[in-house]
């Protein structure tokens, strides 16, 4: 995924699992997620479960490399984030995410991607 290698800038990886820890809460949260790179560009999606089981969000992050392996991120749900690949065709992403208008730890916390199934669309 290291943008200095062009065969690395147009990848999606389908089957990924994100999980969520939250600062002040022992609880740990796994989604299934799509991580997308279209050049330096990064974008995650997921379903968030709400409340009841009908009640499904799709959240997308979205953000620009910034060195790389390292991206910023700002979510359609108001939340910014960060995300680091500490080597080169690493299968982990890894971050911190937060809603900068709250104070609370209910609204930051550390996320964790594992990439699985990556499909290349470059031309």
């Amino acid at each position: 995924m290291n943008s200095n290698d062009s065969s690395s800038k147009n990848r999606v990886w389908r089957n990924s699992t994100m999980t969520f820890c939250y600062l002040g809460h022992p609880d740990i949260v796994q989604y299934d997620c799509i991580v997308q790179q279209d050049g330096s560009t990064l974008t995650v999606k997921y379903d968030r479960k709400g409340e009841a089981a009908e009640q499904s969000v799709c959240v997308v992050y979205t953000g620009q490399e910034a060195g790389p392996g390292h991206w910023r991120l700002s979510g359609s749900d108001g939340c910014d984030s960060t995300l680091h690949q500490f080597a080169p065709e690493s299968a982990i992403l890894e971050g911190y995410w937060h809603f900068p208008q709250s104070q609370s730890n209910d609204d930051r916390g550390f996320w964790r991607i594992q990439l699985s199934d990556l499909t290349s669309h470059n031309p």
